[in-house]
């Protein structure tokens, strides 16, 4: 019996983990999306955000199925899950600002993205925040390297929010909206935490890191013959120099 379970779970490690089920509750203040595996989750779960568009990506994790659900909600008006070469993601088109908190339930073996309208967080930030600058106020040597960090990470944010700006706009320059969808070409693991990927969307073509840093690489329109003759592995390469600086450079930071 001790056998049969070291061999089962030797076979879960390998093929990692699936979603069994997906289940959405709408309720008066919020809503829950509760994911079920078919093994303990132990993946890394990011966002980014810009107006009324968000993208959730689930490292390590993988589902059979690609939906699309209308939602009769105040928060969402709809939301579409895709999977490819065992990552998930799940993009929202919001009808406020929102904010997002993800837990592990049942050992692991589950999921709960419980979206939430961002005034319920208002206070949290705030006492956040407070505690943040107290613990800053008591490390006056590493003041100026947290300040660095700090115009670092907003930099890339903003940077991030005028590309989803650009995007959105084009949509609506051309009377498109959410039925549009995203596709994923190619991907390579960097590290524990990040993937180089490229993804296209309508006419343009995104090089990007996706993970715990979220960093645009290049953008380019193609067309379908540039679909056919461009090689995936030659862009990872050209490109193999800039993502090696750019991780030195996270090193060094932290």
């Amino acid at each position: 019996m001790k056998y049969l379970i070291f061999i089962l779970l030797s076979f879960s490690s390998i093929f990692g983990t699936e979603i069994q089920t997906i289940n959405i509750y709408d309720r008066d203040n919020r809503i829950d999306l509760m994911l079920s595996f078919d093994n303990a989750y132990n993946g890394v779960v990011s966002q980014s955000k810009d107006g009324n568009y968000t993208l959730i990506a689930l490292e390590d994790l993988s589902y059979s199925k690609e939906e699309r659900k209308q939602l009769n909600s105040n928060l969402i008006k709809q939301l579409q899950i895709s999977a490819k070469n065992n990552r998930t993601l799940i993009m929202l088109e919001t009808k406020q600002d929102i904010n997002i908190n993800t837990s592990s339930i049942n050992d692991k073996f589950g999921l709960r993205i419980r979206i939430l309208p961002k005034e319920t967080e208002v206070n949290h930030q705030t006492t956040t925040n407070s505690t943040q600058t107290l613990n800053l106020a008591n490390q006056n040597t590493q003041d100026e390297f947290n300040m660095f960090r700090y115009i670092v990470v907003i930099a890339i944010l903003i940077f991030l929010s005028l590309l989803l700006w650009w995007l959105k706009h084009s949509l609506s320059k051309k009377n498109q909206s959410f039925e549009k969808q995203f596709h994923i070409v190619f991907q390579k693991q960097l590290d524990k935490y990040n993937r180089f990927v490229i993804l296209d969307y309508e006419n343009q073509r995104y090089t990007l890191i996706l993970g715990h840093n979220n960093i645009i690489l290049d953008k380019k329109e193609h067309n379908e013959e540039d679909k056919k003759e461009e090689s995936f592995d030659s862009l990872f390469e050209s490109n193999k120099q800039k993502i090696q600086d750019l991780i030195l450079k996270k090193q060094k930071q932290n």
